[in-house]
């Protein structure tokens, strides 16, 4: 079991460091909350998602992330 009916995550002020891979199995999801953690990058996995929402500032994300696009 994987919380593949999982909708919504927050995972605020936690001091995540990185999002694992496996976050791209969780189909359901629609909004995921990253605030004020440590994220310098952001897992390829997400773009397997088909998330309504994204919120993931203040973080101190590399500007090579940044310029993606």
């Amino acid at each position: 079991f994987f919380l593949s009916e999982l909708r919504e995550l927050s995972l605020n002020n936690n001091r995540i460091t990185e999002v694992p891979e496996t976050i791209g199995r969780m189909k359901k999801l629609k909004k995921l909350t990253l605030n004020d953690n440590h994220l310098e990058t952001l897992s390829p996995s997400l773009g397997r998602l088909s998330l309504s929402t994204l919120i993931i500032s203040p973080n101190p994300l590399k500007p090579s992330f940044l310029s993606m696009s």
